[in-house]
């Protein structure tokens, strides 16, 4: 078993061997020794799989399966590599809940005073050609309900519906 202290970021990390594997211990020792994982293999993706796809765990989200693994296992950008894991597992992407515009109550149009105030106006497209004519706009007034046809065709200009 040997140590030797140095530095990371803000904290004063102790290498710790035991029996030929590297073992880290922060100064404050909060979490025990903690295995280096070298960039080997595919070790590290075993890792995340583990911590993150399997039935125990149950795919959580990237916070609780970083608190996982950093319990006994440590490499650097370790928190970095967890988040992009999580963020590209297939089973959470199909899972996950799109946040919706929760959508307002249905409000009644205004009621209209006098002929013509408020219309609706549609396009029946795609009929035989008469004439020049294959589309009919269809315009109707909400205080009467009466229906007005023109016959106009596919390109209708917009001074026409004005």
């Amino acid at each position: 078993m040997a140590r030797e202290g140095f530095l990371f970021g803000s904290w004063t990390i102790n290498r710790l061997f035991i029996r030929g594997a590297l073992y880290l211990r922060t100064r404050s020792n909060i979490g025990g020794n903690r295995l280096y994982v070298p960039r080997v293999g595919d070790l590290r993706k075993k890792l995340l799989h583990e911590c993150h796809d399997t039935l125990w765990t149950g795919h959580p989200k990237w916070q609780r399966a970083y608190v996982l693994l950093k319990k006994g296992y440590f490499w650097p950008n370790m928190r970095d590599d967890v988040m992009q894991y999580t963020k590209t597992c297939f089973i959470c992407q199909q899972d996950k809940v799109e946040k919706a515009k929760v959508a307002k109550l249905l409000e009644p149009l205004p009621v209209p005073t006098r002929p013509w105030e408020s219309v609706s106006m549609d396009f029946v497209t795609h009929l035989l050609k008469v004439g020049d004519f294959q589309t009919i706009l269809i315009i109707i007034g909400w205080f009467s309900k009466y229906a007005t046809f023109i016959p106009t065709t596919k390109q209708c200009l917009v001074e026409l519906m004005a």
